[in-house]
């Protein structure tokens, strides 16, 4: 027989509805400009320091972002059991491994979106006047 605990409940529950929310977020939509704007690098390392998995859902990477909070609410629930034998280090390896890819992951994340729809600034011409030209190129 298998016993869970409060803490594990509420780690499934957490999980089943980020998967939900990513199936939905997945669902056809419009193709409008700000559903292609370019996504910040700090602002994703940042939303996957709160909430790991967050910076790859704010990056279009939904799939990724479930799979790291998954990871990381498992090791929560393992380390929140009180285990403290190799099982306990385990889930905490876990929660950090996880925590970790989030942030650092999660820029990366946000510059493969940019690079996807190769956002960018390159000097202007000397001519123009100007000291940079925006291009924006989407790729879809």
């Amino acid at each position: 027989m298998i016993r869970t605990t409060g803490a594990l409940r509420l780690a499934v529950g957490v999980t089943t509805a980020a998967l939900a929310a990513t199936l939905h977020a997945q669902a056809p939509g419009p193709r409008d400009s700000a559903a292609r704007a370019p996504k910040s690098p700090t602002r994703a390392a940042l939303l996957g320091f709160v909430l790991p998995g967050a910076g790859h859902w704010y990056a279009g990477e939904a799939g990724r972002g479930t799979a790291i909070a998954a990871v990381y609410w498992t090791g929560v629930a393992i380390v929140a059991g009180g285990r403290t034998d190799r099982t306990g280090q385990v889930g905490g390896l876990l929660l950090l491994g996880a925590l970790g890819t989030s942030v650092i992951d999660g820029a990366h994340a946000a510059r493969r979106w940019n690079s996807r729809v190769h956002v960018g600034a390159r000097p202007a011409d000397p001519g123009s006047g100007a000291l940079l030209e925006a291009h924006v190129t989407v790729a879809w």
